[in-house]
């Protein structure tokens, strides 16, 4: 039995299956292992530039299929809270 959804039409995978972008965890060969299985392999994004640019490089040398990236952003107390 295949599993096909509307989503996986948008994204052009194979399978409704992404693996979260958490972090550090979320690394280049974790990426491209899921693109290549069919699903969407989401990268864990965060600072420097320099280092988002490595992970994402590396993941299309892994794979040549669709990934996503989660970029992680820092929140900062609003200048009310101090």
């Amino acid at each position: 039995m295949r599993l096909r959804t509307s989503l996986c039409d948008l994204l052009q995978i194979e399978h409704p299956i992404l693996n979260v972008g958490f972090a550090a965890s979320a690394v280049p060969e974790l990426a491209a292992a899921v693109s290549k299985a069919g699903g969407l392999g989401v990268l864990g994004l965060g600072f420097p530039v320099e280092e988002i640019q490595r992970r994402v490089s590396r993941t299309r040398e892994l794979t040549n299929r669709h990934f996503g990236g989660n970029i992680i952003i820092a929140t900062f107390a609003s200048p009310h809270d101090r």
